[in-house]
């Protein structure tokens, strides 16, 4: 999206253009260029556009555009009603939410540690039980023979 551009909007289509879903529509606003009405008191565009610009303001700058819209009053206060209601703030605290971000991190990282321990062991294993091999077949393969059965070089099995 460009600087000037205010709304874009994105359709399924194919490089000629047809539609494959005539009815969806993927709307795009710019909030930076919303948000610069707000911020230069352009009344006219803030009334036009305030559903979308109260969405990125502070409670305080809500509250200055609600003194003087019914709209954003209402709005201010549904939230204002979300925000008292236990069932909402007693579902995740921001603590909890924090917890539980770092323990998912955590758990991801166990888990690539341990499967990468698996690897490393089940690498190790390989490796000795083909040194095992080679031992019993030196007196009667040679060493490439060996090196090609066991996957070995030829210097690991000529020091065995």
């Amino acid at each position: 999206m460009k600087d000037d551009e205010l709304v874009r909007i994105y359709y399924i289509q194919d490089d000629t253009g047809k539609k494959y879903v005539q009815n969806f529509r993927i709307i795009e606003w710019n909030m930076d260029k919303l948000m610069e009405f707000w911020y230069d008191k352009d009344e006219e565009k803030i009334k036009e556009y305030r559903h979308l610009i109260m969405l990125n303001l502070t409670k305080e700058e809500l509250e200055e555009l609600s003194k003087e819209d019914r709209e954003v009053r209402k709005y201010m206060e549904e939230i204002e009603k979300v925000n008292q209601d236990p069932r909402f703030r007693e579902y995740m605290t921001k603590e909890e939410d924090q917890k539980k971000i770092y323990n998912t991190q955590i758990s991801k990282a166990y888990n690539s540690g341990i499967s990468m321990g698996i690897s490393e062991g089940i690498s190790k294993g390989e490796r000795e039980k083909s040194i095992e091999i080679a031992k019993k077949l030196l007196n009667k393969l040679s060493v490439n023979e060996i090196s090609e059965y066991t996957g070995l070089t030829k210097e690991e099995i000529e020091s065995l």
